[in-house]
């Protein structure tokens, strides 16, 4: 995860912490849905849909910190 303070900075690719949180940006353009899984110590999981934005998929979640496991659900035709 890369440390950036807004979401100017996060236009790449991946995992961005700010002091508030974590913008979590995905490119799959062929893709219908994102979903970000977000899984806790005691392995729960927390789903987010992601935003389509021109062919990136991207969600800012608060209070998210280093160290936060995650994963993506892509939804589609391949």
């Amino acid at each position: 995860m890369h440390h950036v303070e807004d979401r100017g900075v996060a236009s790449s690719p991946g995992a961005h912490l700010t002091s508030r949180g974590c913008w979590f940006r995905l490119w799959a353009p062929r893709a219908s849905c994102v979903v970000l899984t977000l899984v806790d110590a005691d392995l729960s999981p927390t789903n987010v849909e992601m935003t389509n934005a021109d062919g990136f998929w991207e969600v800012f979640v608060p209070g998210v910190k280093a160290g936060q496991r995650y994963g993506y659900r892509v939804h589609g035709r391949w």
